[in-house]
C-alpha cells in the first residue's frame, strides 16, 4: 500500500530529525510503552515525547544480560538492551525518561537506569486497582510529571497549551479508532500488520503530521477497494505487542487468517477513549489514561471485566479466533490466559490459542506449526 511508503519515510525523516530539534534546544522525552503516560502533557511543556517501544530482536535482550536477571519480562529486557546497545535514536537522546511503573518488570528498568546509568528518569506510580483513591494518586503522579517537564523546559504548562493538545490528541485517537472500525467487515480494507504499524507511529510521529496522514489514510480506505479476502478472522491479545515484534501476526496473516483486532498492555496507543476537554484538564487526561481504560493483567481485581471486554470485542468484530501472545517471565498474563481460557469456555466463546516468545529467532518453526494448525482449525472456507 502506497500509504504505509508514506508512513515509513515520515518515521525516517521524524527519527533523523531528532538529534536536530535536541540541538536547538528541544528537550527529548522517552516514554516507556505501556501508554499511561499522557503525550498531551509532554506536548504542552514544549517538549517532544518519543517511545520506548522497540522489540522483536533478540540481541537486544542477549545485551541485557549483564544488567538484569534472566527472568525478567522480555519486552522489558528489550528496553535495558536497546539503551545498552544505543543504536536506536530514540534510546539516545532522551533528556528524561519517564517510566510508568505498573509491576516488578517494568521497575528493573527504572531501576537499570538509576543504578547503571546517569540518565535522568522519572518514575509515574501505576495503581492496581480502579477507584477514586486510585484515581487521586494517579492524578497526583501527573501533577508531578507536569512539575517535573516545567523544570526540564523551563516553561509552564498552561491551560491552553494543555487543551490544544488535548484535541490533537482526541482527534487522533478518533481517527484510529474509525480506521480499526473499518475491519468489522467482512473484507478488512486495511492488514492487521499495517494497522500496528500506524498505531505504534503515534509513539514516534508529531501529533500534526500523524493527523494529517491519518485523515488521508481514513478517506482513502472508505473508497478503496477492500481486501478480497476471507480468511479465519483473528483477535489477537497478550502483554506486548512491540514496534518491531511481527513474527506472530505476520505468521498468521502469511497462513491466512486475518487480525481484525488488537489489546494488549505494551506497545499499542489506546485509542477507545477521549480525554473530557471541559472539566479539570487533569483530571480529565487521569480519568481517560487510568479510569476508562481496560484494565491490565496487574490490576486487582481487573481478570473479570478484561476476560467481558475480550469476549465482547471477539463477538464485536465477529472473531472465529482468539490468539493470546505472550512473553516470556510476564506471570501476570500467563496466569490470566489459563482462567481466560476456562471463562471462554463457560461462556462458548471462540477458541483460543496461547503462544509464548523471548524474542528468539530459535522459536519460529515452533510458532508457525501451532498457528498453522490453529488457523487450519478455524479457517472459513
Amino acid at each position: 500500500m502506497e500509504a504505509m511508503d508514506q508512513l515509513s519515510q515520515l518515521l525516517n525523516e521524524r527519527l533523523a530529525e531528532l538529534p536536530r530539534l535536541k540541538e536547538q534546544g528541544y528537550k527529548i522525552i522517552g516514554c516507556f510503552g505501556n501508554d499511561f503516560i499522557p503525550q498531551e502533557l509532554v506536548y504542552a511543556s514544549g517538549a517532544i515525547p518519543v517511545g520506548w517501544i522497540k522489540g522483536g530482536e533478540h540481541e537486544a535482550v542477549m545485551a541485557s544480560i549483564p544488567h538484569i536477571v534472566r527472568f525478567t519480562d522480555t519486552f522489558c529486557r528489550a528496553q535495558i538492551g536497546y539503551h545498552v546497545l544505543q543504536e536506536k535514536i530514540q534510546y539516545r537522546t532522551p533528556d528524561l525518561v519517564v517510566i510508568s511503573i505498573t509491576d516488578r518488570n517494568v521497575a528493573a528498568v527504572a531501576d537499570y537506569l538509576e543504578m547503571f546509568t546517569s540518565r535522568r528518569h522519572f518514575k509515574l506510580g501505576i495503581p492496581h486497582t480502579k477507584n477514586e483513591k486510585a484515581l487521586v494518586y494517579y492524578q497526583d503522579g501527573l501533577n508531578l510529571l507536569k512539575q517535573e517537564l516545567e523544570v526540564l523546559t523551563g516553561r509552564q504548562v498552561g491551560l491552553t497549551a494543555l487543551r490544544d493538545e488535548i484535541k490533537y490528541g482526541n482527534r487522533i485517537r478518533k481517527l484510529l479508532k474509525e480506521i480499526s472500525d473499518m475491519r468489522k467487515s467482512p473484507y478488512p480494507p486495511i492488514s492487521g500488520k499495517d494497522f500496528l504499524r500506524i498505531n505504534q507511529a503515534t509513539w514516534t510521529l508529531d501529533r500534526k503530521v500523524m493527523i494529517q496522514f491519518l485523515g488521508s489514510l481514513r478517506d482513502q480506505l472508505e473508497h478503496n477497494a477492500p481486501l478480497k479476502k476471507k480468511g479465519a478472522r483473528i483477535l489477537l491479545t497478550g502483554s506486548s505487542l512491540a514496534e518491531g515484534d511481527d513474527r506472530v501476526i505476520g505468521i498468521l496473516e502469511e497462513r491466512g487468517a486475518q487480525v481484525v483486532v488488537e489489546e494488549f498492555c505494551e506497545g499499542m496507543k489506546k485509542y477507545k477513549f477521549q480525554v473530557d476537554e471541559t472539566e479539570d484538564l487533569m483530571e480529565g487526561l487521569a480519568k481517560g489514561y487510568f479510569q476508562e481504560r481496560l484494565p491490565d493483567a496487574f490490576f486487582r481485581p481487573g481478570m473479570r471485566e478484561r476476560a467481558e471486554y475480550l469476549l465482547g470485542l471477539a463477538r464485536e468484530f465477529q472473531a472465529d479466533g482468539l490468539v493470546w501472545y505472550s512473553l516470556m517471565y510476564r506471570d501476570a498474563y500467563d496466569l490470566e490466559s489459563w482462567f481466560f481460557r476456562e471463562f471462554l469456555k463457560r461462556k462458548q466463546g471462540p477458541p483460543l490459542l496461547v503462544v509464548h516468545s523471548n524474542y528468539d529467532p530459535a522459536e519460529t518453526e515452533q510458532l508457525q506449526t501451532r498457528i498453522e494448525t490453529f488457523v487450519s482449525m478455524i479457517r472459513k472456507e
